[in-house]
């Protein structure tokens, strides 16, 4: 009788220690009090800036609407436990537009199961600056300030991840260019084979930008019709010119039809 209730109470002891450790660690805020975010004023640099035409109807957008950047929400899910109701630890950005000034970016990890009040997250809320310059349209984000939650695991989101979360507009820049060659059509498409591959994906950097190519005969030559979607990258530091990228990508097309 001694002998089981010592073993009743070792197993008693175990699984207090055991559920109340997985309360602190998968559940606080829930059992237990959250720990205060820590809130840091940003030094207000703009992180980026994009320069974009004010006619936008040379990517296939309406001139007689105002155009808009949109930024995609993401989200990866890992070390996912199939007998616990498909419970996966998460990682992902998402934004939140507050006013037509103000926006909002996060980075959380946590449980699936807690998206809605992640266990760890850092957000900046960034002011968007929109001003109209001849025939820009330049729009500024700058960093206000920075919300640390961490309340299990530390979470890194520095102002480099920022940038580069903002330069994965959602909305996109479909661009054809036209490049004419006194090479034959056999030959522009030999070049295109060659130096992109059959698939004909150009490299910009670090990002791939697939071409549809077509063909045609154009005087004692060719006519190169190329389709595409412009990608977004830096002319400078924090700078993201359409057109100066738009001159980037046409400059190395025409070394390809050409070469």
């Amino acid at each position: 009788m001694l002998k089981n209730f010592k073993l009743n109470l070792i197993f008693l002891l175990i699984a207090v220690f055991f559920f109340s450790g997985c309360i602190r660690v998968f559940a606080p805020g829930v059992f237990g009090e959250r720990k205060p975010p820590e809130i840091i004023t940003c030094n207000q640099e703009p992180v980026l800036k994009y320069i974009i035409p004010k006619d936008m109807s040379p990517f296939n957008y309406n001139q007689n609407k105002q155009f808009e950047l949109e930024f995609p929400n993401l989200l990866n899910k890992y070390n996912c436990a199939e007998g616990l109701g498909n419970l996966c630890s998460i990682l992902g950005i998402k934004n939140e537009i507050i006013n037509e000034n103000l926006i909002s970016v996060t980075k959380y990890h946590g449980l699936s199961s807690r998206k809605n009040n992640p266990d760890n997250s850092v957000t900046y809320e960034i002011n968007k600056k929109v001003t109209i310059d001849n025939d820009k349209k330049i729009i500024i984000f700058t960093p206000l300030k920075c919300i640390k939650d961490i309340q299990t695991k530390e979470l890194q989101f520095s102002r480099e991840q920022l940038r580069s979360y903002l330069m994965r507009t959602s909305k996109l820049f479909p661009t054809v260019s036209e490049i004419n060659s006194d090479y034959p059509q056999k030959s522009v498409k030999a070049n295109f084979d060659r130096i992109l591959g059959e698939k004909h994906i150009l490299q910009i950097n670090d990002q791939e930008v697939n071409l549809d190519l077509k063909l045609f005969p154009y005087r004692n030559g060719s006519k190169a019709v190329i389709s595409y979607d412009l990608p977004v990258f830096c002319n400078d530091q924090n700078t993201v010119d359409i057109e100066k990228n738009a001159k980037v990508v046409e400059k190395k097309l025409e070394k390809i039809v050409n070469s």
